[in-house]
C-alpha cells in the first residue's frame, strides 16, 4: 500500500509538473492544431455509429498485423536457440515466454473474429474482448508481449557484450526491432477499434490536456486546460467565447450562479473566483494543490487538496469550517444533498462517502487502480474514473482506464474505456456522458448506452 500511496503524489506530479510523458502526448499532438477545433456532431455521429460491415474491414487489418507479429516472433526461434552462454540459456527461456504471449494475442482475435459474426447478440463480448483484454495483452505500458520482449532485449544485450559478432544475437536484435514497430501498430488498430465498438462519440473538442470539463446551462463547455495554463468556455461549433489565463495548470473550473467562475488555480496553488472581465474577487491564499473545488450553497467552498490530503470546506474569510483527513491523494469531492461528501481517496484505491461527523457510510473499491473524479447522480448511482499506473497492472491484471457506473451495490451498469487516463467527466441531462481525455488533448461527449 505505502507503493499506491507514494504513486498517488507521482500521478500528481505528473499533472502538475508537466512531465515527459504528458510533453510528449499533448504538445506533439497539439501541434497539428494551433488553436483548438470542434469536430462537427452529426458527421461524428455517422462515422462512429458503425454496423457490423464497416468495423468488420478493422478486424480484418488487425488480425492480418496478429499473424505477421506471430511470425515475427517465430522467426526468432533458430538464432534463439544457437546464442550460447548464460544469456544464451535466459533467451531460450524468454522466446518460450514471447512465444506464448503472441500467440495468446492471436487466439484473441480469433475469438474476436469469430463473435462478430453475429454483433448484436455479442456486441458486449466483442466490447469486453478489444477495450480490455486485447488492449490489456498488446499495450506497449503493461502488456504480457511487450514486457517479455523488453526482457529479451536485455538479454540480447548481454549476449553481444560477451560476443559483439554473435551472430544469432545480431539476428535476434534485428526482429526485435521489427517486432516493437509491429506491436506498436496492433496498440493503435486496438484502440481505434475499441471506439468504435463502443457508445459514440457525439461531440468532440481538441484542447491542452482538459480536466474536469462542465456543460453549462446555456450548452457551452466549460474546460480547465491543464497544460495550456487556461480555462475556456466553448460553445456547441467550438468558439471560445471566455478565457481567463492568469493560472498554471488548472484543474478545474466552476461556473456560479452570479456568473463568476470558481478555479483550481493548481500550479500556483490557490482557489480564486473571477468575475467575467476577469477580476478576482475572492482568494484562499493558504497553500493548497487542489484537484477539485464546489461552491456550496451556504457559500463555502469545499476542496480536495493533494497537499495536505485532506478535503476542507472553507468559508469566505477563509476559515475552515469542516475536515476530513484520512486520506492519501484525494483527486475529488463532492458535497451532496444529503449532507455527506463522496471523496475520491485515490491512494488507498477507493471512493468514499463521509457523513457530517465523518463516518464512512458507503465504499467502492473493487478493481479499481487509482479513482480519479467520482459524481454522484440523481438515481443513486455513482460514475467513478479509473487511471492506469505502472508497476500495478500488467496484462491479464489490467482493469482499464475507463470510466463507468456502479449502483448503491455495486454493480456496473454502464462502462467506457477511454484508452488513457479519463481526468473528469460528468452525466449530461441528456444522458450522455462528458469526459476529458487528457493524453488525447480533447474533450468528448459519449452518448447514452
Amino acid at each position: 500500500m505505502n507503493n499506491i500511496k507514494n504513486l498517488s503524489f507521482v500521478s500528481v506530479k505528473v499533472l502538475l509538473l508537466l512531465g515527459a510523458f504528458v510533453l510528449c502526448a499533448g504538445l506533439v499532438s497539439a501541434q497539428s492544431a494551433e488553436e483548438t477545433s470542434p469536430v462537427d456532431a452529426s458527421s461524428e455521429i455517422q462515422e462512429q455509429t458503425v454496423s457490423a460491415p464497416e468495423y468488420l474491414e478493422d478486424i480484418e487489418e488487425l488480425a492480418a498485423s496478429a499473424k505477421d507479429l506471430k511470425k515475427l516472433v517465430n522467426r526468432m526461434s533458430k538464432p534463439a536457440h544457437r546464442v550460447p552462454g548464460d544469456a544464451g540459456a535466459g533467451i531460450h527461456t524468454q522466446f518460450h515466454r514471447c512465444e506464448g504471449f503472441a500467440t495468446a494475442i492471436s487466439d484473441s482475435v480469433d475469438a474476436l473474429e469469430k463473435l462478430v459474426a453475429d454483433p448484436h447478440k455479442n456486441e458486449e463480448q466483442i466490447r469486453e474482448l478489444v477495450a480490455k483484454e486485447l488492449y490489456g495483452q498488446a499495450n506497449p505500458q503493461w502488456g504480457e508481449l511487450p514486457a517479455a520482449i523488453g526482457g529479451m532485449n536485455e538479454l540480447v544485450e548481454q549476449a553481444l557484450e560477451a560476443d559483439p559478432e554473435d551472430a544469432n544475437a545480431l539476428k535476434m536484435q534485428e526482429i526485435l526491432w521489427d517486432i516493437e514497430d509491429a506491436q506498436y501498430e496492433i496498440d493503435e488498430q486496438v484502440r481505434e477499434l475499441g471506439e468504435k465498438v463502443q457508445d459514440p462519440i457525439v461531440w468532440e473538442y481538441k484542447c491542452m490536456s482538459p480536466a474536469n470539463p462542465h456543460r453549462l446551462e446555456n450548452g457551452d463547455t466549460l474546460i480547465a486546460e491543464h497544460v495550456g495554463d487556461r480555462v475556456i468556455e466553448v460553445t456547441q461549433d467550438g468558439e471560445i467565447i471566455w478565457e481567463y489565463g492568469d493560472v498554471v495548470a488548472p484543474m478545474e473550473a466552476q461556473r456560479l450562479e452570479n456568473g463568476n467562475t470558481l478555479i483550481a488555480d493548481t500550479g500556483n496553488q490557490r482557489i480564486i473566483e473571477v468575475t467575467q472581465s476577469g477580476e478576482i474577487v475572492w482568494e484562499y491564499k493558504e497553500a493548497v494543490i487542489a484537484g477539485s473545488v464546489q461552491k456550496l450553497a451556504n457559500g463555502n467552498t469545499l476542496i480536495s487538496d493533494y497537499l495536505s490530503n485532506s478535503v476542507i470546506e472553507v468559508s469566505q474569510n477563509d476559515e475552515i469550517i469542516w475536515e476530513y483527513t484520512k486520506l492519501v491523494g484525494p483527486s475529488w469531492s463532492q458535497r451532496l444533498e444529503n449532507g455527506n461528501t463522496l471523496i475520491d481517496d485515490s491512494g488507498n484505491q477507493r471512493v468514499i462517502e463521509v457523513s457530517p461527523n465523518g463516518e464512512i457510510v458507503w465504499e467502492y473499491g473493487e478493481g479499481i487502480v487509482y479513482p480519479y473524479v467520482a459524481q454522484r447522480l440523481a438515481n443513486g448511482n455513482t460514475i467513478l474514473g479509473d487511471q492506469f499506473q505502472e508497476g500495478f497492472q500488467t496484462g491479464s491484471d489490467y482493469s482499464g482506464q475507463r470510466v463507468f457506473e456502479v449502483t448503491p451495490e455495486k454493480e456496473i451498469v454502464w462502462e467506457y474505456y477511454t484508452f488513457a487516463n479519463p481526468a473528469g467527466f460528468e452525466r449530461l441531462e441528456n444522458g450522455n456522458t462528458l469526459i476529458g481525455d487528457f493524453f488525447k488533448n480533447r474533450v468528448i461527449e459519449v452518448a447514452a448506452a
